[in-house]
């Protein structure tokens, strides 16, 4: 049996692109580009579409792909708040464009990930990975990559700068905050002024 098609059901695999990704990986970025809007060049389907369109029944385990994804620096999500202070549908940006070359398939895709933007997001990623291990790899690390994301090139040299003088006044780990709190844009804990482990367990016996 032959399954017909009309326009506009069809949507774009970037293989070559994506080749060696993880398979859930791979589907989500296509599901992405089947949702991105021409003119804005943004997708926001809802978590609860793409786990059924990508068949990922686990929330946790696609927003962990996505989370990886944007690490990697194939796609941007950004999330806009409504009137009533919730959260709308994630808003994704893929940065892979169509270029046309007869040398390709029938319809002439060449998908191709945008480099400037991958490049720089790798040195931001390679640096969180310095960090996150520089610190102890204490805390929640999807977490702290999320909060890290959020900060400025600025924040993320000084909270390099930051970190020895915090571990080597907390050798023992009890008393260091988890890396992700400790770098929540929300409070900058790093930007504290350091007490010492001695001084901290008078504060916790207290």
């Amino acid at each position: 049996m032959t399954i017909t098609y009309t326009t506009g059901e069809f949507g774009i695999f970037p293989a070559k692109v994506l080749k060696g990704l993880h398979p859930y990986k791979q589907v989500i970025i296509s599901w992405l580009i089947y949702h991105t809007n021409n003119e804005s060049g943004i997708s926001f389907p809802s978590l609860n579409l793409l786990s059924k369109e990508c068949g990922i029944n686990s929330r946790t385990t696609l927003i962990k792909h996505i989370a990886e994804l944007e690490s990697l620096g194939y796609i941007q999500k950004t999330q806009t708040k409504r009137d009533d202070g919730g959260y709308t549908s994630n808003r994704y940006r893929v940065f892979i464009k169509r270029t046309t070359s007869s040398t390709e398939n029938v319809q002439g895709v060449v998908p191709q990930v945008d480099t400037n933007y991958k490049n720089i997001n790798n040195k931001n990623i390679n640096l969180f990975e310095e960090c996150w291990k520089l610190y102890g790899c204490k805390g929640n690390k999807p977490t702290a990559l999320k909060y890290w994301n959020r900060l400025s090139n600025k924040d993320h040299k000084s909270i390099k700068d930051k970190i020895i003088p915090y571990i080597e006044s907390r050798p023992n780990k009890v008393y260091r905050k988890d890396f992700q709190a400790w770098i929540n844009p929300t409070s900058k804990m790093w930007q504290d002024e350091i007490i010492n482990e001695s001084e901290q367990r008078k504060i916790v016996e207290i």
